[in-house]
């Protein structure tokens, strides 16, 4: 109710008897008898000591569905009521008008245990009491069990969870922010089917390897009647490791296949590529493999009648899951080119391209990397126009435009050889190769950007010693765009492994050796999205595959080894939750060369490091060169691949 602050009777009655008392009745002193109205003590316009009223305004509601006690609400953080029953209900202190009110529920009902809900619990005061505060109380909702228990370990990375609760669930309020499924690599997209107390949650995709998750349901999810939780309810677990299947060869011709690449797109589909022997040279060959589905037929991405050899083949998607390719391609007398075709799923490959059209014969091979937004950069060696100086060149690729003009970007007149090039989230890149002055070589490095292009000149990344070469540099590149070179320094007559970091803010550190022992070569390197790394290199004269783990705060630690045996050409992967997969060939001695070599990998668990090597690969001929390959997809699953004489043979992970 409204309430007018005035004068009490008690009070109207002693003015009225003391005319010096109350509303300015004046004072001791005679009458002003000048006439002027304005002048006197007393009542009158002009006059007055008396406040004008003030009006003020009651703030209240009403409670419904509460079979408890002690529900306890206050207004403006102060102004606080227990309720023990449904009804109506008033604050105790009232407000002027144009004041706010903000009505907050402080504790719950007990005994039984209810929820309650809040609706017009705030506003300003208009000139009237508010009655229209509505609490509306139900019976607590329970999660009575979820499949996967809380805490559960080697679950099922296909599980689709099931939550069981204490009564019908409204379907309206299961909505993807009030259930969710995370991990440290993410939110998990859901899909949810209600039948009855039941929610069954389907992952968009298939779960990560060895991945903690944590399922939330909050207090928004309702049920039938409109219970609630008292709490939101947090449940964890842990799902199973991905293993290793048998391999399988996916090309069908018969020419001796080499340098087999694959890739993956974000949906887990893969495209490998490699180059076969035909009657006249080599073909550049793909075949897809569609998620859930497998892998298709083989098929040629080019057949040239005039450079007739093509090889070093490289791919990479963009984010739509169209993906590019690029090779060299020669006429077997002299130096070729480089060419490059894109590959839209359902459509096939486009018409093969240039990719550069300098005099000079193209020499090695080409690398390359992709970004998600389609843009690309390729990087090779290749003769000038008289055959006797090389450099090193680079093209840029930008979506929906294509190739630009390739240029050089060593900028001496040096040997130079081995180029190699990682590409930043942000579309950035790092180029680096090897250059030798005289008879020993250091390792260079160029970073460009999308809006400046290649920085003003090269840095030395590298610093080589009076007896040795620095070579075979290998880059890799975490998301915030700090990069790692890893590399080969040969001291006399052996080699050690070597790295060196460049820093986002543009700076190279001082190179380290990271390989105690002799004899480490042909390095690799990746990082985990929390920018550390791994590097893995071939160690003979320990005769095994060796990794070393860098973390930002710690640098490099002491190497160790994870494999025995003859290896050659380790790659190493990452996942989206920290885990890694590496894989190699060996060779063993005890059997005919026909059957003497393999495929093998290792498993790397975050946090608990190196498990045993085991083969992947079954027994048989020469590996072909600079393989086994390896790709992992963002659901943590993998491909390697590898190529034995005319087969091209591939081992998932999953």
């Amino acid at each position: 109710m409204n309430t007018i602050k005035t004068f009490s009777i008690a009070q109207l009655l002693l003015c009225g008897l003391a005319l010096t008392a109350c509303g300015g009745g004046g004072s001791e002193e005679p009458p002003d008898d000048s006439g002027d109205p304005g002048a006197g003590s007393g009542p009158g316009p002009g006059s007055g000591s008396g406040d004008d009223p003030v009006l003020t305004y009651s703030i209240g509601g009403s409670v419904t569905g509460m079979t408890g006690s002690g529900l306890r609400i206050s207004n403006n953080s102060s102004d606080e009521l227990t309720l023990n029953a449904s009804g109506d209900f008033v604050f105790n202190d009232e407000l002027a008008d144009a004041e706010d009110y903000d009505v907050q529920i402080v504790a719950q009902p007990a005994n039984p245990d209810n929820v309650c809900t809040l609706a017009n619990g705030s506003g300003t005061v208009n000139a009237a009491d508010v009655t229209g505060v509505q609490i509306e109380c139900t019976g607590p909702l329970a999660l009575i069990d979820t499949a996967p228990a809380d805490d559960d370990q080697n679950v099922s990375r296909a599980i689709e969870p099931i939550l069981t609760f204490s009564e019908d669930i409204d379907s309206a309020t299961v909505l993807p922010e009030n259930i969710t499924l995370v991990s440290d690599a993410g939110d998990v997209a859901l899909s949810f089917d209600v039948s009855g107390s039941e929610i069954t949650l389907s992952p968009e995709s298939i779960l990560l390897p060895l991945t903690e998750y944590r399922l939330t349901i909050t207090t928004d999810v309702q049920g039938s009647d409109g219970g609630r939780l008292l709490d939101p309810v947090t449940r964890t677990f842990k799902t199973r490791d991905a293993s290793w299947k048998a391999d399988n060869p996916i090309d069908d011709a018969a020419g001796t296949a080499n340098e087999a690449q694959i890739t993956f797109d974000d949906d887990g589909n893969a495209l490998a590529v490699w180059y076969q022997a035909s009657a006249s040279g080599t073909d550049l060959w793909s075949n897809y493999y569609t998620a859930g589905v497998g892998w298709g037929t083989a098929g040629l991405v080019e057949h040239n009648d005039v450079d007739l050899y093509a090889g070093s083949p490289r791919v990479g998607f963009d984010a739509d899951g169209n993906a590019l390719a690029v090779w060299t391609q020669t006429n077997g007398a002299t130096g070729g080119s480089i060419w490059s075709s894109r590959f839209v799923p359902g459509s096939g490959w486009d018409t093969p391209v240039l990719v550069e059209t300098e005099p000079g014969d193209v020499a090695g091979f080409v690398e390359f990397a992709m970004h998600q937004s389609g843009d690309a950069v390729a990087v090779w060696r290749q003769f000038d126009g008289t055959g006797t100086s090389a450099d090193i060149w680079a093209n840029r690729h930008t979506a929906g435009n294509g190739w630009g003009t390739a240029e050089i970007i060593d900028d001496v007149d040096e040997t130079v050889n081995h180029p190699q090039v990682v590409i930043n989230p942000d579309g950035s890149g790092l180029a680096v190769w090897e250059q030798r002055p005289g008879t020993k070589g250091d390792i260079w490095g160029r970073h460009y950007t999308t809006a400046d292009g290649w920085d003003d000149t090269p840095v030395l990344i590298s610093v080589g010693n009076l007896v040795g070469t620095a070579l075979n540099p290998r880059p890799a590149i975490d998301a915030s765009g700090n990069a790692l070179v890893v590399y080969d320094q040969e001291n006399g007559f052996d080699r050690s492994i070597y790295a060196n970091r460049y820093t986002v803010a543009g700076d190279w550190e001082t190179q380290k050796r990271i390989e105690p022992g002799q004899g480490g070569h042909d390095p690799e390197v990746a990082f985990d999205t929390d920018g550390n790394a791994l590097a893995i290199w071939e160690q003979p004269a320990d005769a095994g595959t060796f990794a070393s783990r860098y973390t930002p705060g710690g640098g490099w630690e002491s190497p160790q080894p994870i494999s025995n045996g003859d290896v050659f050409y380790p790659k190493i992967a990452f996942d989206a939750s920290g885990h890694a997969l590496a894989v190699w060939y060996e060779l063993d001695l005890s059997l005919p060369s026909a059957t003497g070599y393999s495929v093998w990998g290792n498993r790397y668990t975050a946090g608990s490091g190196w498990t045993s090597s085991e083969q992947i690969g079954s027994n048989g001929g020469l590996i072909g060169t600079f393989m086994p390959n390896l790709a992992i997809d963002a659901s943590g699953d993998a491909f390697a691949i590898w190529t034995r004489s005319a087969e091209v043979r591939v081992n998932r992970f999953e």
